[in-house]
């Protein structure tokens, strides 16, 4: 059996799936996963997967902005609910980077919860302002509770690398 050494690298991995599948099949300019996870080297200030397309600059590289400070995730953990934004009037603001750097102008933030604690989010941008319709909603959401599942195991098998008598890494 191998182990991947570098904490959540293969969640990582599994996640830049969820982000490649949810952007083609909802034509977006982007989708990213934020997660909190310090045993996996995970804070939400750094995506944790991203999929952009063709002339879209990426975010990943840019841990600048305090995500939990955002109006955008204030809603999400004050609603417990899908943020669904066709057009950027009324609040919650995304920040203005998003709007100005990154060409978003419409967006969906769909909560990734664990065990009643928003654990992170799944993005889905726009570069063009975006009446999202109901099966759009429907599947952030689907790749947000994608996102949990391959979170839950992740965190399983860091737990269970971590408890005596599991197999490690090399000579202990």
């Amino acid at each position: 059996m191998t182990h991947d050494p570098a904490p959540g690298a293969a969640l990582r991995r599994a996640l830049a799936g969820v982000c490649a599948g949810l952007r083609h099949d909802m034509a977006a300019a982007r989708t990213t996963v934020r997660l909190d996870a310090p045993g996996l080297g995970l804070d939400v200030d750094h995506a944790a997967a991203e999929a952009v397309a063709p002339g879209m600059a990426a975010i990943a590289p840019d841990g600048s902005i305090d995500q939990r400070s955002l109006a955008t995730v204030r809603w999400l953990a004050a609603r417990r609910r899908t943020l669904v934004q066709p057009r950027f009037g009324p609040p919650p603001r995304p920040p203005a980077a998003l709007v100005d750097l990154y060409g978003v102008r419409a967006q969906i933030l769909a909560p990734v919860w664990l065990d009643g604690t928003l654990a992170g989010w799944v993005s889905v941008h726009s570069a063009t302002v975006r009446p999202w319709r109901p099966d759009e909603q429907a599947r952030a959401e689907r790749a947000a509770h994608e996102v949990l599942t391959l979170l839950q195991r992740a965190l399983a098998e860091l737990g269970a690398l971590d408890s005596p008598g599991a197999p490690s890494a090399g000579p202990g």
